[in-house]
């Protein structure tokens, strides 16, 4: 933008002004109020705002500009008849070529003002997305991990079947849920000997509950076999797909461009394996 103007000389307002631009000359930068025109600006996969129409309603002088190119090119003097002129642009220059001039030394700068703030709002709604995803992200993978030993004893072919009885529960000392961070014990009966042996009994379990089991080998844990184990055991994992799938859904909603937006139906996907996971996972664990 280039703008051309003249000081009001007849107000003290005006040759202030004048005084001031000519004293910091190049250092004295420029500021405009506009707003834009409605439908005339777009944001571009990055973030960054192109506006294409804009109104102008003013502009004045300020000390810090927000674009620190935005400065005075000349200043004439016309004051009590003198005929002194301060000129920094050379002759022959016109608007345009210092338009172009701005637009490759922004260009050189790592692309610019613009892209600066871009990059700037990009890197902040990279936190928003690592501040809503982690927790997620953490509680799946965790519930996974501490889950691994039950799925693979409830599909372990090598595991012996049979029949486990609870017996009692205990609350750890830490426990705020009611069948979180508790032990229980119980009983198995070995399909093939009908011998029966004290065991660790399924956590989510109460006592006098009876239900189909595999054995570790060392004979000290009686798990959920089959499907159902599976399903109950992962039932916090299902959980995490639940958490993840909304913050995702979220994430794309308010995503400042529309290039997220084909996400939104895996986001629901993810969300709906969650929801589903859980629901089977409660009832599985209500042996």
């Amino acid at each position: 933008m280039f703008i051309k103007g003249q000081f009001n000389l007849g107000t003290d307002e005006g040759r202030r002004a004048y005084e001031n631009v000519k004293f910091f000359r190049e250092q004295c930068e420029w500021s405009i109020g506009y707003a834009v025109v409605p439908g005339r600006s777009k944001r571009d996969s990055r973030g960054i705002r192109h506006i294409f129409e804009l109104a102008l309603f003013e502009y004045s002088t300020v000390l810090v500009a927000a674009n620190p190119l935005a400065m005075t090119l000349s200043v004439k003097s016309q004051l009590c008849g003198e005929a002194s002129v301060d000129v920094n642009v050379p002759d022959g220059v016109t608007p345009q070529d210092i338009a172009e001039a701005v637009a490759q030394v922004l260009e050189r700068k790592d692309g610019g003002a613009d892209r600066n703030r871009g990059n700037a709002e990009q890197l902040r709604h990279w936190y928003v997305r690592g501040a809503v995803l982690i927790p997620g992200v953490g509680w799946t993978t965790a519930a996974t991990v501490w889950a691994m030993p039950d799925v693979r004893l409830a599909i372990s072919e090598s595991a012996a079947t049979g029949t486990a009885t609870v017996l009692g529960c205990q609350r750890g000392r830490f426990s705020y849920r009611p069948k979180r961070g508790r032990f229980c014990y119980g009983t198995f009966v070995y399909d093939a000997t009908g011998e029966a042996v004290q065991v660790s009994a399924h956590r989510k379990a109460d006592p006098g509950d009876v239900y189909a089991a595999r054995i570790t080998p060392e004979g000290d844990k009686a798990g959920l076999r089959d499907v159902k184990g599976v399903l109950a055991h992962l039932s916090d994992t299902f959980g995490g797909l639940l958490i993840l799938g909304l913050a995702l859904m979220v994430l794309v909603y308010f995503a400042p461009v529309n290039t997220l937006w084909p996400f939104m139906s895996t986001a629901g996907a993810v969300a709906v394996v969650g929801l589903v996971g859980s629901v089977a996972g409660i009832i599985a664990s209500n042996t």
